[in-house]
């Protein structure tokens, strides 16, 4: 039983539990006091608002028309946490705002009910927390983990930001809980305190948003609701929830992901375990020429160090000019709008050259895996004249267009009979193919980019969560098949074996163009970690097919020392790393060094990444230790223009060296690093080392114990190894020659870079 006490004082209600203090306004029945027990008030830091607001799709947002009253309060206790219930009238609706407060854990639910006559058509809900600011204005920061927002925003910058203008670069917010996981915080260093919000639901997506007044500001989780109420009709609408936490900042950030199984949260128990170690290629059999020359290009990718290849969707789609698919989207179609789930693309080849290709990637101890496309099919599909129910309609009652997906009708998963077709379908692909898994393609939301007037396109539909829960079930007998998401929401990880990090991509770029700082990245991944358990393999890339229409600069920097500079990166932060097709032809001699270092060294594998933990002269150098048992290895990226010398600090207790001479193997070029002619270091020397790094390239140090053997003579072998491979996408002089200079070199030089 918990005990709790209600009061009134003039025109609010409140109501106080051992540790948190609650007050409501009785004329809006908007949040005016938020509280711990012995802490300061956190919300109400400007003028009054409604907490609560709902979009109509012939009215627009009732709150900026109509009066919100306050009607009515109730407050109890039940199965050990404390419930109150705030009723309020907002136009035709009723609206009850439901709090259930377990410590300082607040889950907020709210039930709309139409109470007019005519029906209404529900487009949006918006939950407010007004004006909240902790600690004081000059000290308290804002973050949001796992959004592409810069980390430990100043509030006093935040707070700038005006509702309707144009979200700036550092506040750029993913839709939860699809995308991202929608948390919102701040906190005060000086005082310790911390307050979070943030949205998890089922059936609705949110997308967060905050508007500022100078000296607070305020959180908002917009959900995505499409639904008609008749008259007397109810509906309950999204969960968000508020954590007052009084911890320094990890400890903070590690109290939110314990909460996060009350939110219903769980992550997929046993997750694929030969997704750690992929390598993965992405790549459309036409691009080659169809199934049996994709096939004979096999043993060249995995020789390279790739070991999985990853099918863009091969079936019978809208093909503008009925030829191979030349990687034009626009000119020769989409290879996302199927025509026929049941036919594959009649230019690849036939089913029996997609077997023989699938079983010739498995003798090379290579998996397969193929896109699943979800999001919907072309508008000349048979589906959408047998089934037409499956699918979205307008309000004029016309299919809807895809979000996305141009020339294509967006299937509706509401609906149950698409869901057991799909499913059928897709067991079916992997019996008859022996494929290893499909990467997901989920229905998404509307670009961000799209003005807010104009957002109308309907967000995921979240039925598809049913799908995959079941496919998952389904392919669970199938030992080894696993599912890549696409998008790296915390709705999926109950599903997913590996999710695509678009946003660990955009921040990474992000440092590549200076835009934020080695230690903004680092602090940026700790946090992005920490904000809800993970146990789906993290993915990430420096190009894919999405990269056109997500970074289009990623594309254009392909082959440049920045691009692998950041692919390295990725990978010495312990991401599978993801190559889009033709990377191999450009960056070939750099993937192989890459990929086969990563292979011979679990720790990058499987290690704990720790960022911001190497003491470092320059702030144009990003550093992350990666540690696994008795191996250390140490991932630095040189993002600055010039060649210079810094000074690292290891921490040689922490990785517990004992006393000894030890020596940095550079994993990419295999050699012992070499400074001013010292190969040797003692272990205290290691505290204060000198390194001297080229411009935008990355570096992996091991940390081992000193040799007297010498890695050339395998350096010699590597180099005759990768001009045999490189010969099919380079003239064999040219490649005989640089390697033949940089052997030359050796000898002559210190470290080595990817």
């Amino acid at each position: 039983m918990v005990a709790f006490t209600t009061s009134q004082q003039r025109n609010r209600i409140c109501v106080a539990t051992p540790e948190l203090s609650i007050a409501f306004s009785l004329e809006d029945g908007g949040l005016c006091e938020l509280r711990r027990v012995n802490g300061s008030n956190v919300v109400g830091f400007g003028r009054p608002m409604p907490v609560v607001d709902v979009r109509l799709h012939d009215r627009g947002w009732l709150a900026n028309q109509s009066f919100v009253r306050y009607l009515h309060h109730s407050v109890g206790e039940r199965d050990g946490a404390v419930e109150l219930c705030i009723t309020i009238g907002i136009g035709p609706l009723i609206a009850q705002d439901r709090y259930r407060i377990t410590g300082t854990l607040v889950a907020r639910t709210v039930l709309l009910r139409n109470v007019g006559e005519d029906p209404v058509q529900l487009y949006g809900m918006r939950l407010l927390l007004p004006w909240v600011c902790v600690g004081a204005l000059e000290s308290c920061r804002f973050d949001a983990p796992g959004n592409r927002t810069q980390p430990y925003l100043p509030l006093t910058l935040a707070a700038r930001y005006r509702e309707g203008a144009a979200l700036p670069t550092e506040l750029r917010f993913e839709r939860a809980p699809t995308e991202g996981p929608g948390v919102l915080m701040l906190h005060d260093p000086d005082s310790e305190e911390t307050l979070a919000c943030w949205y998890y639901s089922l059936d609705h997506t949110a997308l967060p948003l905050i508007q500022g007044n100078d000296r607070a500001l305020t959180f908002t989780h917009e959900v995505e609701i499409d639904a008609q109420l008749a008259a007397d009709d109810e509906i309950v609408v999204a969960t968000q929830y508020l954590l007052l936490v009084h911890e320094p900042w990890q400890a903070a950030l590690s109290a939110i992901q314990r909460t996060w199984r009350f939110c219903g949260m769980r992550v997929l128990e046993q997750p694929v375990a030969w997704l750690r170690d992929a390598a993965i290629y992405e790549t459309h059999p036409a691009l080659w020429g169809g199934f049996a020359a994709l096939t004979r290009a096999l043993p060249r990718l995995q020789a390279l160090g790739l070991n999985t290849v990853c099918l863009l969707p091969i079936w019978d789609f809208a093909n503008t000019r009925g030829q191979l698919w030349d990687g034009n989207w626009a000119g020769s179609g989409n290879l996302h709008a199927l025509r026929d789930f049941e036919q594959l693309d009649p230019t690849l080849g036939s089913a029996d050259d997609l077997r023989a290709l699938v079983a010739a990637a498995h003798v090379l101890t290579m998996r397969v895996l193929l896109d699943l496309p979800l999001e919907g099919c072309a508008i000349q599909a048979p589906l959408l004249q047998q089934h037409p129910e499956w699918f979205c309609s307008d309000t004029a009652g016309q299919p809807e267009q895809g979000v996305q997906l141009p020339d294509s009708v967006a299937f509706d998963w509401a609906q149950a009979g698409l869901r057991a077709y799909m499913l059928d379908w897709a067991l079916q692909q992997l019996q008859h193919y022996q494929f290893d898994g499909f990467r997901i393609t989920p229905p998404r939301a509307a670009p961000q980019t799209m003005p807010q007037s104009e957002l109308t396109l309907p967000a995921p539909r979240m039925g598809v969560l049913d799908l995959l829960e079941r496919l998952r079930a389904g392919i669970g007998a199938q030992s080894g098949a696993a599912l890549i998401g696409a998008l790296e929401g915390p709705l999926y990880e109950m599903v997913h074996d590996g999710a695509l990090h678009e946003v660990s991509h955009h921040m990474f770029m992000q440092l590549g163009l200076g835009r934020i700082t080695p230690g903004d990245l680092g602090a940026w991944l700790e946090e992005a970690s920490r904000a809800i358990p993970r146990s789906a393999a993290p993915i990430c890339f420096t190009e894919y097919y999405r990269t056109p229409l997500i970074s289009p600069l990623a594309d254009g920097l392909r082959g440049s020392r920045l691009s692998r500079m950041l692919l390295a990166g990725m990978v010495l932060c312990g991401f599978v790393p993801l190559i889009g097709h033709d990377q191999d032809k450009v960056d070939g001699e750099f993937l192989y060094r890459l990929l086969h270092a990563r292979e011979e060294y679990p720790a990058l594998r499987y290690g704990q990444a720790l960022y911001n933990v190497l003491p470092c002269s320059s702030q144009q150098v990003f550093a992350v230790l990666r540690t696994l048992a008795h191996e250390h290895i140490v991932g630095i990226l040189n993002v600055g223009p010039h060649k210079h010398t810094i000074t690292l600090s290891l921490p040689v207790d922490r990785l517990g060296l004992a006393e000894g001479n030890y020596e940095l193997f550079e994993l990419f070029t295999r050699q012992v690093w070499e400074e001013n002619g010292c190969r040797v270091w003692a272990r205290d020397d290691l505290l204060a080392v000198h390194l001297t790094l080229e411009p935008f390239l990355a570096y992996g140090l091991v940390v081992r114990t000193a040799t007297i053997a010498s890695p050339t003579p395998d350096n010699e072998a590597s180099d005759a190894q990768l001009t045999e491979l490189l010969l099919p996408t380079l003239a064999h002089c040219e490649v005989a020659a640089a390697v033949s200079g940089r052997s030359r070199a050796r000898r002559g030089r210190a470290g080595g870079s990817a």
